[in-house]
């Protein structure tokens, strides 16, 4: 029988060694679970912001094979749908315009009271609710002359999303509503809306602009950049917003000069009106290849007031 060795220690030590040894294996495994349940507390570090890529201009982000946050000026962005995300009046053409999200912010900080149903909010849905995509797309006089033009005869409405000439197709359920409403509560851009489609718009754009005035923009708490493609004409662009309007509308009141939107492989990231022809809608006759061109040309117009004007909401 072996003679105990001194450096194998009491069965006591034994004990303590193999019972430090269970402790310090159950600290690491709690250690784990704390890291892992940090994830999905409010304790779990804040999400990393990338960084803006510096180009030597916006468009360069066109021609660059990876996703990328870049800064555009405010006064070349655009609403899809009509006016600029500028003010009324603008220090010069280029951001003089109107929108009735940023109208209503603008309403709302005058006064913090203020109602949806009492709002310019509320009145835009009232005064616009155009019968057919042209009415929608330009201003009344450019919709009365197309008045029997194949894209007045387009589907509009009951789910089918508002349409641009480079849209692949057109297709039903592309609108399919959004904030747990669906596509019968109405769309953002135009009236009739029900009254919790308003009420709810109404909401976003306040809390939405609170949110960024107290706290400062924090892209990562949307889940994704505003985002966008640029329309070029000759060697001019204009940035025309497809998500991220509330924030747009939200940066625009707060007089931010640029924004930074995100680009991402698998979203398109430019058309050129010189390939209007090879526009799908285009191609396919839905949209008259004059409207298209005129649908580019009035990105690019001064007067980005029109709008308002034609519903009387603009002086």
């Amino acid at each position: 029988m072996r003679s105990p060795d001194p450096r194998d220690g009491t069965a006591a030590d034994r004990s303590d060694d193999d019972h430090s040894s269970l402790l310090e294996q159950a600290r690491r495994v709690w250690k784990r679970a704390v890291r892992r349940a940090a994830k999905w507390t409010r304790f779990a570090p804040a999400p990393t912001v990338p960084d803006v890529t510096r180009l030597g201009a916006p468009t360069d982000a066109i021609y660059a094979h990876r996703d990328l946050i870049v800064e555009v000026p405010l006064a070349r962005c655009r609403y899809l749908y009509g006016g600029t995300f500028g003010p009324v009046h603008g220090e010069d053409p280029a951001t003089s315009g109107w929108h009735p999200f940023v109208a209503v912010l603008h309403q709302w900080s005058a006064n913090p009271e203020l109602r949806y149903e009492d709002s310019v909010l509320a009145e835009f849905y009232r005064r616009f609710q155009p019968r057919n995509q042209v009415e929608f797309l330009f201003p009344r006089d450019v919709a009365a002359a197309h008045a029997d033009a194949a894209l007045a005869r387009a589907p509009m409405g009951a789910g089918y999303a508002p349409l641009v000439p480079w849209q692949l197709a057109l297709e039903p359920g592309s609108d399919r509503g959004e904030h747990g409403l669906g596509p019968e509560h109405g769309h953002q851009s135009f009236g009739p809306v029900s009254s919790a489609k308003g009420r709810t718009e109404f909401t976003r754009l306040r809390s939405t602009f609170v949110s960024i005035r107290d706290q400062g923009y924090q892209p990562t708490r949307a889940g994704r950049e505003i985002s966008g493609l640029f329309v070029l004409r000759g060697d001019d662009y204009r940035f025309v917003v497809r998500a991220g309007h509330h924030r747009m509308a939200a940066l625009a009141a707060l007089g931010v000069a640029t924004v930074r939107v995100g680009f991402f492989r698998q979203d398109p990231r430019a058309v050129n009106v010189e390939a209007v022809r090879t526009w799908p809608l285009v191609r396919e006759g839905v949209f008259d290849e004059a409207l298209a061109v005129r649908f580019v040309d009035q990105l690019f117009a001064e007067d980005q007031s029109w709008r308002g004007r034609d519903l009387g909401l603009v002086s």
